[in-house]
């Protein structure tokens, strides 16, 4: 388990994002799939640059359409209504001729035992076809994830790489996770800060 620096005044939700960022290192190409986490994480890069991003979450290719230094690659697809995702048969043919090294990911809940889950059935294969695009899969979940059930598998955790979560996770879990070997790299959150993040 690996604790990221403190950072006074910020939320979870900006914790882990700016312990994500730490990941990123210059020239490479990162895929950022959908969610408000991985929203904030995509705002905070800067000084990284040249970078090449690719995204199928409309939010995210607004907060870097006109950054300079990224190079944004937007797959096509069907927009999921709320989320701003694109998503489905034409995202998942995109993600077949697109590569990169690192895919930071979001998720609604988060199973030591079931792995990354969903409640949304059919993000469920183009969040798949993200993973196929990649050499490594970093997961941004706070504390409140791993206290969810949802109805549907997206992948085990024998897939996932890194999780990058906030301190409120219990121990038993971060000792459950560092067992099925997933590196975790704990934020630290501003004492103030609230517990939960949404999705």
């Amino acid at each position: 388990v690996l604790a990221a620096p403190s950072v006074n005044g910020i939320g979870p939700k900006r914790a882990i994002a700016e312990a994500a960022r730490r990941l990123v290192s210059t020239g490479q190409t990162i895929v950022i799939s959908s969610g408000t986490t991985t929203l904030e994480f995509a705002r905070g890069l800067n000084g990284i640059e040249p970078l090449t991003v690719i995204t199928n979450s409309l939010d995210v290719a607004n907060a870097l359409i006109d950054r300079q230094g990224i190079e944004l690659i937007v797959m096509g697809g069907a927009v999921r209504p709320r989320m701003h995702s694109l998503l489905g048969h034409l995202t998942d043919l995109a993600s077949t001729e697109l590569r990169g090294d690192i895919l930071f990911m979001g998720v609604p809940a988060v199973s030591p035992d079931h792995g990354l889950l969903s409640d949304y059935m059919p993000e469920i294969l183009t969040d798949r076809a993200l993973k196929q695009m990649v050499a490594r899969v970093v997961v941004l979940a706070d504390a409140s994830k791993f206290r969810r059930m949802a109805p549907a598998v997206v992948f085990g955790l024998d897939e996932v790489d890194t999780i990058v979560t906030d301190d409120g996770l219990e121990p038993a879990i971060q000792q459950e996770l560092a067992r099925r070997g997933v590196e975790l790299i704990v934020a630290r959150r501003a004492p103030h800060s609230a517990h939960g993040v949404a999705y």
